[in-house]
């Protein structure tokens, strides 16, 4: 999964969550190796590769659209981590 964006506080990786041009992001602090998930793409093999490489403390979903969500079982059957979503969307 390339890097996006890097400084000395964070790496950002992204990738296209669906076919409407959204993105799901895996923000990684370099010093740590400590990350989150935001959203969970359709085909989140590559994402899941790139967060078991660093310690996931949380899985964010923005909200329940279904091209946020298509990835979330396979993501959270292989990503132990807390889930975070606005109470209405859950």
């Amino acid at each position: 999964m390339p890097v996006h964006f890097e400084n000395d506080t964070v790496r950002i990786h992204k990738t296209v969550a669906s076919p409407y041009d959204n993105n799901a992001y895996l923000l990684v602090c370099p010093k740590t190796n400590e990350s989150i998930i935001i959203d969970t793409p359709a085909d989140p093999g590559e994402l899941i590769q790139a967060a078991k490489t660093t310690t996931v403390k949380s899985i964010l979903i923005t909200h329940n659209h279904f091209d946020h969500i298509q990835g979330f079982p396979e993501v959270t059957s292989a990503i132990e981590a807390s889930v975070g979503i606005e109470e209405p969307d859950a």
